[in-house]
């Protein structure tokens, strides 16, 4: 029992230090931004731990409810799967994010924590019904997996939850749904696997939905991955008829081994081409010198935000901001 807490109180003080120091650094004089953002952004959560991953942010110019920016995210603390439970912040620059006035995160909470947890919520706006629609995945520990979905005409007042999808009884996963609502159908990628996942690794699927309710299979992914390397937790947005995706990796033979974040485009949505954009801090004191995370690609008139998440040593999550020129997209 000593041991123990001197190993916690031992890791609490290095991750206050790495804090302390990553600030200090960041008053500094800096040169133009394009690596690793020194520190993570600011997030106040509804546990008060602020360890915020798996964000989906989108770009209102005009604004949307009096908003520039909505983000949905899930709390990580410690890895702790019963608190991944969607929430949602605004921000008018892409930065600096609250909670809006009105709105009591979760949005979705757990009936019953021991029978399962939320995790990996995606957002989109459907122009057709004028609202905001945040998807999340819900898994049992005793096997089978969902999809749900909870929409908002004003940001503030969400509907109940109804189901998208599900994978009860199978060995199939549902990680990481991303979505996009263009040409009035729902375009739907999904990381699935089977039960020889850690053998072949998870791939990367295709669906197209009138209704996001009944998927249509339309083709499997090609994307090429390092050696020994499966796809991860991923996002995909469409600019000037081109397919950009940022995903992070998993090494097959080492679970635990997320060390880079990967930039891919296609003109087909089917063969990706792939090349690593970012990958984990070396420094101690860094925040996401452990485990890179779901990354997501906010396009706006005048660049790009990539939003990341990451763990540090120290087991604490956090979200990183990278901004990065329109030139950086392919075509």
């Amino acid at each position: 029992m000593i041991k123990q807490r001197f190993k916690y109180y031992s890791q609490e003080i290095l991750q206050k230090c790495s804090l302390i120091t990553s600030h200090l650094i960041n008053l500094l004089p800096q040169k133009q931004q394009t690596n690793n953002p020194i520190i993570k952004l600011y997030t106040k959560t509804y546990d008060g731990a602020n360890e915020a991953v798996h964000n989906k942010v989108l770009y209102f110019p005009e604004k949307l409810f009096g908003w520039r920016y909505w983000r949905c995210y899930t709390p990580f603390t410690k890895t702790d799967c019963k608190l991944e439970n969607p929430s949602i912040a605004v921000s008018q620059d892409g930065y600096n994010w609250i909670t809006p006035k009105g709105l009591k995160n979760p949005i979705a909470g757990l009936e019953d924590c021991h029978k399962g947890f939320n995790s990996d919520p995606h957002l989109i706006y459907n122009p057709t019904t004028q609202t905001l629609e945040c998807w999340f995945r819900f898994c049992l520990f005793n096997g089978g997996e969902f999809i749900y979905r909870k929409t908002t005409l004003d940001g503030i007042n969400w509907s109940t939850k109804e189901l998208m999808q599900s994978s009860k009884n199978t060995f199939q996963s549902l990680v990481c749904p991303v979505v996009i609502f263009k040409d009035n159908k729902y375009l739907i990628w999904i990381l699935t696997n089977d039960e020889d996942s850690f053998t072949h690794g998870s791939y990367i699927k295709y669906y197209e939905s009138t209704d996001g309710k009944i998927w249509n299979f339309i083709r499997d992914i090609k994307i090429y991955i390092k050696p020994d390397h499966m796809p991860w937790h991923f996002d995909i947005e469409i600019f000037n008829n081109t397919y950009h995706m940022v995903y992070s990796t998993r090494a097959i033979s080492n679970y635990n081994n997320l060390s880079y974040i990967a930039y891919a485009y296609s003109k087909d949505n089917i063969y990706y081409q792939s090349s690593i954009l970012l990958t984990k801090s070396k420094q101690w004191y860094r925040w996401d010198n452990y485990k890179m995370h779901r990354p997501a690609l906010t396009i706006t008139s005048n660049g790009c935000l990539l939003y990341y998440s990451a763990q540090n040593r120290y087991s604490h999550w956090g979200t990183g901001l990278i901004k990065l020129p329109l030139t950086a997209l392919k075509e």
